[in-house]
């Protein structure tokens, strides 16, 4: 809303910079990242586990020994 032209152009590479970050690296990127590393994208910080573990919070419903790695239906409640 400014006639100046450089602060024009500030505000139009703010737009395209933010755009490019949105769809290029955070879902793009991001998620193609937590792709390759599976079950090790996945962790808690140690403070957190331990809040975790105390609350009954579990990080999935699928038992550690599964070994068909098949998701266990969880009954609605």
């Amino acid at each position: 809303m400014s006639d100046v032209l450089t602060v024009k152009l500030f505000g139009v590479g703010m737009v395209f910079a933010v755009l490019v970050d949105v769809l290029m690296v955070r879902i793009l990127l991001g998620a193609a990242v937590m792709r390759l590393l599976g079950r090790a994208a996945w962790w808690a910080p140690g403070p957190h586990a331990r809040c975790y573990d105390r609350l009954g919070i579990k990080e999935s419903d699928m038992p550690a020994d599964d070994p068909a790695g098949e998701p266990v239906p969880v009954a609605a409640g």
